[in-house]
């Protein structure tokens, strides 16, 4: 394990050198990840990429007993020595790395992230962000958090910008586990957080069907409010994004036409109910790939209610790290709200369609940090691949500025794509077969959660305020 404990020894001591404040608590790690990740660069650059991939294969492969240790020899390997008063803080932020590192390595060829592709490379300070906790989690695995039944939290399943996600485990219920549970700790959702229960029973209430992520219960006053989804196991876009980045695959404008054209139906879908519901909160960090047994895999959209709970924060201002580093998580909401969501109008299927076509076109380019496409020449170098003016024009109508030259639901715009693109057919599979990635072993195929829907619970300490269904 030297190459893990030289690598957490150059990683602890940039944190003491530029995220002091985060290590007394005074802020979150997500304010100087960014001066964390130069220092990082500079303090590994003797390592070469084969010694860091050891590195980071050491971090997500090895038994937690010895990537503990490891950690704790390495804190006290570091020099300048570490103040007291930053070692448990430091030391509880090393611990993160495994998971958050496994998160970042999941991909098709290793839906668990416990390996690390043979031409994977840090080739740029920013890429360590990928890496990097942005903060401490409120829970450590084996808690039991106040208020949620029996709910035992074990693994950190990601640190999002307004909450944190764990797997959960309910011993008295294990036909209900593992749960994938949101608990929201930014204090500007958890004020009132009640209010938000007429949009979450309508949640609650929605018919299951493939592709949507079923809520199950919603905990409005315990401390913190959570919300209690299906778990799916798989990766997410971004996770595709990245394998095909680090594989140095070419575009393949067919495959990024069937994910976008199964979001938009999985959209669409809400958007034709008797009374519309639109997701809000499209990103591809919400949208999951899981692996079937025919060797394909499912598209999954996840947190229906979380993104219209979020989206008066999704033009908040964040420094460049902040950005940077949800950019490359794919969970940076403000590149896929459309300019109506901006600006506070009232939510329309077309914002859906405006993610859709921003998450399209970061498939096409391999990376969750693109923007706004700028001028046409991205086009012409995306011909020679397959992809078509109709393609390309169809995609541009989706991220116009005017909603009303866009397509009007997600629905239509799947019936759109399905028109220009000569491998797709208006009623196909749910499925897809990924192109250019090599699976592990196959999974049982995921079914939707047919179970009678949960309740929606404003404390599980007082039964006697909860709202049946």
């Amino acid at each position: 394990m030297a190459r893990l404990q030289q690598f957490v020894e150059c990683l602890g001591a940039s944190l003491c050198e530029y995220a002091t404040a985060a290590l007394a608590r005074l802020v979150p790690f997500e304010t100087a990840l960014l001066e964390v990740a130069k220092a990082t660069y500079r303090n590994t650059s003797h390592l070469s990429p084969a010694d860091i991939r050891m590195a980071i294969r050491e971090i997500v492969s090895s038994p937690a007993e010895t990537v503990e240790l490891a950690i704790q020899d390495a804190i006290y390997g570091i020099r300048p020595e570490v103040p007291e008063e930053f070692r448990e803080s430091l030391l509880h932020y090393l611990e993160l790395l495994p998971e958050i590192a496994r998160q970042a390595l999941r991909r098709p060829g290793d839906m668990e992230g416990v390996s690390v592709p043979e031409q994977f490379q840090i080739k740029r300070a920013e890429d360590w962000l990928l890496f990097l906790p942005d903060r401490l989690p409120s829970f450590r695995p084996g808690d039991l958090p106040a208020g949620l039944d029996n709910w035992r939290v074990e693994t950190l399943r990601g640190l999002g910008p307004h909450s944190e996600v764990w797997e959960g485990y309910d011993d008295e219920q294990p036909e209900l586990s593992p749960a994938c549970l949101k608990f929201v700790n930014d204090s500007r959702l958890q004020a009132g957080f009640r209010k938000y229960e007429p949009l979450l029973r309508r949640v609650l209430d929605l018919d299951v069907y493939q592709g949507l992520i079923p809520l199950r219960s919603a905990y409005l006053q315990s401390r913190p409010p959570c919300l209690e989804y299906v778990q799916i196991h798989g990766y997410d876009l971004a996770n595709l994004m990245h394998d095909a980045r680090w594989r140095g695959d070419r575009p393949r404008p067919d495959q990024a036409a069937t994910i976008a054209r199964r979001l938009a139906r999985i959209t669409g879908k809400l958007h034709h109910l008797p009374k519309p519901m639109i997701h809000r909160g499209l990103k591809p960090s919400n949208v999951l790939l899981s692996p079937t047994t025919e060797g394909k895999v499912s598209v999954w959209v996840s947190d229906i209610g979380w993104g219209e709970i979020t989206a008066p924060l999704a033009n908040q201002h964040l420094d460049v790290s902040q950005a940077l580093r949800r950019s490359l998580r794919g969970s940076h909401s403000a590149l896929y709200a459309s300019p109506q969501m901006k600006a506070g109008k009232p939510s329309d299927p077309r914002d859906d369609v405006y993610a859709i076509g921003m998450i399209w076109y970061q498939l096409l380019q391999q990376d969750p940090t693109c923007r706004m496409p700028d001028g046409m020449a991205w086009i012409a170098e995306l011909r020679r691949h397959g992809f078509t003016d109709g393609q390309a024009s169809l995609l541009m109508s989706c991220l116009s500025e005017n909603p009303d030259e866009r397509p009007s639901d997600g629905l239509i715009l799947a019936d759109m794509i399905a028109a220009n693109s000569s491998l797709l057919r208006p009623n196909d599979s749910g499925t897809i077969r990924l192109q250019g990635s090599s699976y592990g072993e196959a999974l049982p195929p995921v079914e939707g959660d047919n179970r009678p829907r949960l309740f929606i619970r404003p404390s599980a300490m007082d039964p006697e305020d909860a709202i049946q269904d």
